[in-house]
């Protein structure tokens, strides 16, 4: 809403809001930041979700931030729509490819192999619901944490 006076008064949601989700609060971009600012974007499929985060990404690479887009569906749809070479990284993650990550990170690299190749992710999995969340949720943390990325846009299932 507007002030009485008639007055522009410009706020960091006002530019949020204008297509610039990656401002924080006080209106500035996430550059030289410990931590990368996660972007989940989320909706049921059809509706132009991966077309929404390739578009984010892209924009943020475009005003100069370090930006990670991540798929999570496993369909190459996302590396497709994002530009090569001046465009954001684009990952692909699984929890599979999470958990494998994790034990080559911490030196378990021949364990990770034959954990990934034997099928026993799927089994854990079907007896504990909602594991392979948390593992690729861990994983998005994870990759939020090393510094590498200003910003990260998850294109959510």
């Amino acid at each position: 809403m507007p002030p009485i006076d008639g007055s522009v008064e410009e706020s960091a949601t006002d530019n949020a809001s204008a297509g610039l989700p990656w401002l924080l609060p006080d209106g500035t971009l996430p550059t030289g930041r410990a931590r990368a600012l996660v972007l989940l974007v989320v909706g049921k499929g059809g509706v132009g979700r991966t077309s929404v985060s390739a578009a984010i990404a892209t924009a943020a690479t475009r005003d100069g931030l370090r930006c990670l887009v991540i798929g999570l569906d496993g369909r190459p749809t996302l590396s497709q729509l994002c530009p090569v070479g001046d465009g954001p990284d684009v990952k692909m993650v699984s929890a599979g490819t999470a958990l494998e990550d994790y034990l080559l990170d911490v030196g378990f690299g021949g364990f990770a192999r034959r954990l990934a190749t034997s099928g026993v992710i799927e089994v854990v999995g079907a007896a504990a619901p909602g594991i392979h969340d948390l593992v690729v949720l861990g994983r998005v943390k994870q990759l939020a944490n090393d510094g590498a990325w200003d910003v990260i846009v998850v294109d959510t299932p």
